[in-house]
């Protein structure tokens, strides 16, 4: 192939004006509508907003007074919690309301060239992916941000002329790859089961769209290069999955993707970028991305997400007559919801997603805490960056290096008040975090034509990146065995519990079926036994009968009831000999459990052993980064 990279400073060629749109899509002066201003969106500190969920006992719980969230402490309501956010959306907030104040001035700044972020965060089932994706008459911020953002962009070409790289540069594309570019969208569609349907559900959208505001561009850019890319990737037990990839064969696992550095940017490697040149091709990538989602259903929703999501954007500017390219990207990022393990009742593949998704969702939580704390005591400390792919991904944004935005849903129904409580905690450690720009790191330049410098340089970057990687993946494969362990101890020493209460009850209600049973034949068998004998006494006592029959004739039915007893009492050893049997099993059964008891304690103090293996690793990691820092500064 013949692939040219250029990279260059970082100019972007768009500047666009929001206007309002007419029937026909032309915009005019007397068409201009109020917008928040650009400039003043972001401040010095992350935007975190609320959004609260239609529910019928909202006032029982909840109050907001401006941007401050008042919560009253069930049972009582006697303690108030307050949070402040940077605006909050009341039960009865539009799509339109939160896309126009929190996402517009985002994707006008995408457009201008700067990197952006959003974030949904909230329990399971307080309206993420409603917020994110909408309805066909209730768009989502995700199809009003297409809808804008083509509109706004001149008419793009069939086929791309240029394409981004991982490295943040430039890649020129030849006829020929330009038209294999193009054919992966065909592709995808063939596989698809409707296509067809994702278009028509969009131009539902569009025609509810039609009279948003819309974007125009004054500047001349006939010179200028653009191409549009969409990716959409899915961290699923803290593994990296393409969503935009025909299905595996029947039988054949997904293709993991792994994680790679480049100048201390992560990226996803092999992670597959689709040339789009309309809202609507976009649109059909997200519902084909979704399609190939975990879902499944949990006690707390019935079609709950059980990985992270990330839809990504990505705007390439490049110029013939200037030198300067610019590649900017918007990352939507649906984040699976927290859950408590006594609310969903989750067991199986279900827990162990739930063990997954709330370890990440602490790693980030913790991310957030050591930057908020580092900032505020203006000193540098270790972040837990590599503990999780979703932090690993979003670092450079939560570090201050692009424009980010978190929008935090909750469910104000009174059973889900702890869960809320625990996502507003959250949201206000992550308010207090500062995005101010930072400097790039100065380092010293090597001479690229010196072989022996760039294959030093090269050999100590990928052993410093397999070192943290493997790292990470330890003390990530440690924590959650811990997990895991204690959650199956737990559910194995209670579901052993009830078998033995169980089986000692039905052990001892046979033990007294058994003992009547007795009672109740060794009674019948007195009661035939004297009847014969006292009959036969009160005839000697008022008759004198003459017997002319033989000795032997008076003996024949004494022999029959012997026998009958005899076959009775033989009747009640079969069935004590079958009760102790039964009795001998059971006891087996009790000394198995018992064993099985002995077993998971043993395995508890091998995860004990673990905790103090990874004690050690973490001894052993900061050793290893002071000899990996002698070897920076030995370097530079």
């Amino acid at each position: 192939m013949s692939q040219e990279e250029v990279s260059s400073e970082n100019i972007s060629y768009l500047n666009p004006r929001v206007f309002s749109i007419l029937a026909q899509n032309f915009p005019t002066n007397n068409d201009e509508v109020a917008v928040p201003d650009i400039s003043s969106e972001e401040g010095n500190f992350l935007r975190v907003y609320l959004r609260i969920k239609k529910a019928e006992n909202f006032k029982h719980v909840y109050a907001i007074n401006n941007n401050t969230l008042h919560c009253k402490v069930p049972p009582a309501n006697k303690i108030v919690k307050m949070y402040k956010f940077s605006k909050i959306f009341g039960p009865h907030a539009t799509q339109s309301e939160i896309y126009n104040d929190v996402v517009l001035k985002k994707v006008t700044k995408f457009i201008q060239g700067i990197n952006c972020t959003l974030l949904t965060y909230g329990s399971s089932g307080s309206g993420k992916t409603f917020t994110l994706q909408g309805t066909p008459t209730e768009p989502g911020i995700v199809p009003r941000a297409l809808e804008y953002f083509f509109q706004t962009l001149p008419a793009l070409p069939s086929k791309p002329h240029i394409k981004p790289t991982p490295s943040g540069g430039i890649m020129k594309l030849s006829s020929s790859e330009s038209a294999q570019e193009r054919l992966t969208v065909t592709n995808l569609m063939k596989h698809s089961g409707d296509p067809a349907q994702h278009f028509r559900t969009y131009s539902v959208m569009q025609q509810h769209l039609k009279d948003n505001p819309v974007g125009v561009i004054d500047d001349d850019i006939s010179d200028v290069h653009l191409s549009v890319w969409v990716s959409f990737a899915e961290i699923y037990n803290e593994h990296v999955y393409d969503l935009l990839v025909t299905e595996p064969k029947r039988g054949h696992p997904r293709k993991k993707l792994r994680m790679v550095y480049f100048n201390n940017n992560a990226y996803i490697k092999d992670l597959q970028h689709i040339n789009v040149s309309s809202a609507a091709e976009a649109y059909f990538l997200l519902r084909y991305g979704l399609q190939n989602l975990n879902y499944a259903s949990t006690a707390v929703n019935d079609h709950s997400s059980r990985s992270h999501s990330i839809f990504t954007i990505k705007l390439a500017q490049a110029s013939d007559s200037k030198s300067g390219v610019s590649v900017s990207a918007f990352n939507f990022c649906d984040l699976a919801g927290s859950e408590r393990l006594k609310k969903t009742n989750n067991v199986g593949d279900r827990l162990k997603e739930s063990n997954n998704i709330n370890a990440s969702l602490l790693v980030f939580g913790r991310c957030i805490h050591a930057v908020r704390d580092s900032q505020k005591l203006k000193n540098s400390q270790l972040m837990p960056w590599r503990e999780s792919k979703l932090t690993q991904l979003f670092q450079n944004a939560l570090l201050g290096n692009e424009s980010i935005s978190m929008i935090v849903c909750i469910n104000p129904a009174r059973e889900m008040f702890d869960e809320s409580q625990h996502v507003l905690n959250f949201s206000a450690i992550a308010k207090d975090v500062a995005v101010e720009r930072q400097q790039p790191i100065q380092r010293l330049k090597i001479n690229k034509f010196d072989k022996d410098s760039v294959i030093l340089e090269e050999d100590l970057t990928s052993s410093l990146e397999e070192l943290h990687n493997y790292l990470a993946f330890l003390c990530n494969e440690i924590e959650q065995d811990g997990l895991n362990h204690t959650e199956y101890l737990e559910h194995i020493t209670s579901t052993y519990k009830k078998m033995i209460e169980n089986t000692k009850k039905v052990w001892e209600n046979t033990c007294k079926d058994v003992e009547t049973c007795i009672e109740k034949h060794n009674q019948e068998l007195l009661q035939s036994s004297t009847s014969p004998i006292k009959s036969r006494k009160r005839k000697k006592m008022s008759v004198v009968c003459i017997d002319t029959s033989s000795d032997e004739e008076n003996q024949v039915p004494n022999k029959t009831k012997e026998k009958r007893k005899q076959k009775g009492s033989q009747e009640l050893q079969k069935q004590l000999c079958q009760l102790q049997m039964e009795r001998d099993a059971n006891v087996v059964e009790l000394e198995n459990l018992s064993a099985r008891n002995k077993a998971l304690k043993v395995d508890n103090e091998e995860y004990q052993a673990l905790q103090k293996e990874r004690k050690e690793l973490e001894t052993q990691t900061v050793i290893e980064e002071d000899i990996l820092a002698d070897l920076n500064r030995y370097l530079h």
